[in-house]
């Protein structure tokens, strides 16, 4: 499973959720396999950055 997540603590606890869910379905512990990846989002001010991470395409 590949996700985009915003901070290392909630990609923590989205993992536990998602292999605590597969174990009581009967999955083996540690599974499934979960890859979190960083996106970073650039802007010259803390406006500007939040302003491209809710609306990519916007060119403000």
């Amino acid at each position: 499973m590949f996700t985009s997540l915003s901070t290392l603590d909630i990609a923590l606890d989205f993992t536990r959720t998602i292999r605590g869910r597969a174990e009581r379905l009967g999955r083996p512990g540690g599974l499934p396999l979960i890859f979190s990846s960083f996106h970073a989002t650039y802007g010259a001010t803390w406006t500007r950055r939040c302003r491209r991470a809710c609306f990519p395409t916007s060119r403000r």
